[in-house]
């Protein structure tokens, strides 16, 4: 799952995605994409 959220200072969007667990170390893993300009619609046009 995603989630996208706003960065205040900066006024510029970022989104953390869960990404599948280690599977050597059991520990959840995370992506932070930042510095997107303004916030999209999804691909799914909806």
């Amino acid at each position: 799952m995603a989630s996208i959220k706003k960065d205040d200072k900066t006024g510029t969007y970022y989104f953390v995605l869960d990404l599948p667990r280690d599977p050597v170390t059991g520990k959840r893993k995370q992506a932070r994409r930042r510095g997107i300009q303004e916030q999209e619609r999804g691909s799914d046009g909806g």
